[in-house]
């Protein structure tokens, strides 16, 4: 039970409950004066009530989170009498900013006891609905910056749209507790320090983040699973996938994970749940490839690919880029990469290596290397002087 017996109080709370019993009391109808003076009076019990309550979360060693929870239920219990007060029908403008007033200085309370004592603060502790209306508004603007940034930085319309929808959900529930608005504060924080722009595999600076702080939101949770379960009847190379989804899986694995965090820790992890997806994913594709290589193997295709084979003295760089200015220039029509990455690691060798990286040629293929652009140049000219001299 939250609170509401008398041995709960503290008497630290004991002088705005006064001034809330005060304002009841005059119905708010202050003159200028007096509300200059009721405005003076709240500021000096909050300067006091931050001295003493620093003063005793020092001296109490063994007790500090009992105290701060005792502190924090009696502040809730005001805080609640005052939104009750301020919903009435009929409220003079007075007594209106007389509450609101009052109102406003718990929040600041709050804020201050959420910033500086996190560490014995009770975060399972209800949130007053003021409390949770004060917090929600400063973090709107913050929602508002998010999701034009992430716009400005490309990121999927569907992860915007969803964040967006978490946003309007937890506004929607009445009951919180600190821990979960705190959360969210910590998630739309984050995700406004990150540079997304800079994506280059699944494995990204949202995927990393997401996983650190453990935000297994269910609707987040499927997304990810989304993306990562493949349509075997559309993936051009089984060799391919089943490379890319171990270095995903690897990263997936390594990622930081904040402990004892998250957005509900009753539940299994958002990075549990997604190793689990990639390792079925990964067994299935294996097994495609090994179908698929018995299939060569009984065929004799294998073995006649394999006496096919050359190698040349530029480098693998080079030579993509040569292959990359044909398909460019639609001399060479290929319907899929994939297709040339395999044929190359086949077939071709350079001087130093044989069977090329197929990961390495994906990464190199779309790189513009000036450096090698130069050398490329340098080759063609030579050629087109070749044949200048021996055939025109």
């Amino acid at each position: 039970m939250e609170g509401g017996a008398e041995h709960m109080r503290l008497v630290e709370v004991d002088p705005i409950r006064d001034l809330l019993q005060e304002v009841m009391a005059c119905k708010g109808e202050l003159s200028d004066k007096g509300q200059v003076g009721l405005e003076a009076r709240l500021e000096d019990c909050l300067v006091l009530l931050r001295r003493e309550v620093m003063l005793k979360v020092v001296n109490l060693e063994h007790n500090q989170v009992s105290y701060m929870s005792r502190l924090v239920i009696g502040l809730s219990e005001l805080s609640d009498q005052l939104f009750l007060l301020l919903s009435a029908e009929g409220l003079t403008d007075a007594y209106s900013a007389g509450l609101t007033l009052l109102s406003n200085g718990l929040n600041r309370i709050f804020d201050f006891l959420l910033s500086e004592f996190d560490d014995v603060f009770n975060f399972q502790l209800r949130v007053p609905l003021l409390v949770k209306l004060h917090m929600e508004s400063v973090l709107e603007s913050s929602w508002d910056k998010l999701t034009e940034l992430l716009l400005f930085q490309e990121v999927d319309p569907e992860l915007i749209a969803l964040l967006k929808g978490y946003e309007l959900e937890m506004k929607g529930r009445t009951k919180q507790n600190f821990g979960q608005l705190r959360y969210i504060e910590v998630v739309v924080k984050g995700l406004l320090e990150l540079d997304c722009s800079k994506r280059t595999t699944e494995h990204d600076g949202l995927l990393s983040f997401f996983c650190y702080v453990n935000f297994n939101y269910y609707p987040l949770v499927q997304y990810y699973i989304g993306k990562f379960q493949r349509d075997y009847d559309k993936v051009e190379s089984y060799r391919e996938e089943y490379i890319k989804l171990t270095v995903l899986l690897r990263s997936l694995n390594q990622s930081v994970v904040r402990p004892n965090f998250g957005f509900d820790l009753g539940v299994e992890g958002f990075q549990g749940v997604l190793v689990n997806v990639l390792e079925k994913e990964i067994s299935c594709v294996k097994k495609l490839l090994n179908m698929n290589l018995k299939a060569l193997g009984n065929s004799g295709a294998k073995f006649l690919l394999h006496q096919f084979y050359f190698r040349i003295s530029v480098s693998m760089e080079q030579f993509l880029f040569l292959f990359r200015l044909l398909i460019d220039k639609e001399v060479v029509l290929v319907k899929r990469k994939a297709d040339l990455y395999e044929f190359i690691h086949s077939h071709v060798g350079t001087l130093r290596k044989d069977n090329l990286s197929v990961g390495n040629m994906q990464n190199t293929y779309g790189e513009n290397n000036r450096m090698t652009a130069i050398r490329v140049r340098a080759l063609l000219q030579s050629l087109i002087t070749h044949i200048d001299e021996k055939y025109l």
